[in-house]
C-alpha cells in the first residue's frame, strides 16, 4: 500500500542469503510480525528502518524461539 499497489505483494528481506532471486519461486513461512505497515517520508527514514527491522528479526532468532520446536533434533 505505500508503494500505491493495488494487489497484495509481501517483501521479504533475506537476511544472510547471497545470490540472485528476483523471479525465483521461494516459500516463506510467518514466524512473527515486527510492526504496522509505515508510510515512509523519505528513503533515509525507510532505510533506517530496514536496519531495525534487521536487528529486531536478528534479536528474535538469536533466541531461537521458532528453531527450537522445528529443529531436527527435537
Amino acid at each position: 500500500p505505500t508503494t500505491g499497489l493495488t494487489e497484495r505483494v509481501i517483501e521479504a528481506n533475506l537476511i544472510g542469503a547471497s545470490g540472485y532471486f528476483y523471479g525465483q519461486m521461494i516459500s516463506i513461512s510467518f514466524m512473527h510480525r515486527l510492526r504496522e505497515q509505515i508510510k515512509f517520508a523519505n528513503l533515509d527514514e525507510l532505510k533506517a528502518q530496514i536496519k531495525k527491522d534487521i536487528q529486531q528479526t536478528k534479536e528474535f532468532f538469536k533466541h531461537d524461539r521458532c528453531n527450537q520446536k522445528n529443529s531436527p533434533t527435537n
